[in-house]
């Protein structure tokens, strides 16, 4: 499975940074890109936060421009991309095949306050007497973001399910400390919606093998799905007025 999806580095912006959200031209080598909004409007000065909650594409783009699509590239690649993308100015937008592991790699170090554990299925298999016949010690936790840069966007993931472009999911009965993020491709031939908790990461992708167009969004398809399985597995007599304890992560994680 694959498909593209957005990856927001967030190093280059607060939450309140203004982004211009006007029309843009990117020339890249003998490429023209006019990049347009999901809903063909233009808002003018928005927030980052803003922007991402509501999927805005066009302030996307600038910040990508203003970061440096090199860092860009470089740092979807330590949280979790498997092959370093392709500096091309459609980045931004997440123009590039993912696995939905690899997402959910990128949503684990989110989670984590930027510290990367690698997934895995099996950490060792054991006969009877106990003895390893498979496996091994596991590579530990390393920094590849910032704490407070992971916290900033996972604050603004927060945002996009609650009142953002993935707020179906609180309609459907999901409680409890959450962020997340819609995916939809510009074609429809892939919707995505990856969301996660301090202790878990659940992605949901939607699409055909063959690339066949679904006519879906992140929002009509992917959170619905993501929504049912929250609700199913959510452990009972959990407090949902909990939120992301930031200093107790920064605690737990020192490094």
């Amino acid at each position: 499975m694959s498909g593209c999806y957005r990856i927001f580095a967030g190093a280059a912006a607060a939450p309140a940074t203004l982004l211009d959200d006007s029309p843009i031209v990117v020339r890249s080598g003998h490429t023209v890109w006019s990049p347009q909004n999901y809903d063909r409007q233009f808002r003018g000065p928005v927030t980052a936060r803003a922007a991402l909650e509501q999927s805005i594409n066009v302030p996307a783009v600038r910040l990508a421009a203003a970061t440096g699509l090199d860092r860009i590239a470089a740092l979807a690649h330590a949280m979790g991309i498997g092959k370093q993308p392709l500096c091309v100015p459609a980045l931004a937008l997440g123009a590039l095949e993912v696995s939905p592991r690899e997402v959910g790699q990128v949503y684990s170090t989110l989670a984590t306050l930027g510290l990367r554990f690698d997934s895995h299925a099996l950490a060792v298999v054991r006969n009877r007497a106990g003895e390893v016949v498979s496996g091994g010690e596991l590579p530990g936790l390393r920094r590849v973001l910032s704490a407070q840069s992971a916290y900033m966007v996972t604050s603004m993931l927060q945002g996009a399910l609650d009142h953002g472009t993935g707020s179906g999911a609180r309609r459907r009965g999901v409680r409890g400390a959450l962020a997340g993020k819609t995916g939809t491709t510009n074609d429809r031939r892939d919707s995505w919606f990856a969301g996660y908790s301090p202790e878990s990461v659940t992605i949901v992708w939607v699409g055909y093998d063959d690339d066949t167009h679904t006519d879906l969004s992140g929002a009509s398809a992917a959170v619905p799905l993501w929504s049912r399985f929250t609700v199913a597995v959510a452990p009972r007599g959990v407090d949902p007025g909990r939120v992301f304890d930031r200093d107790k992560n920064l605690l737990y994680h020192r490094d």
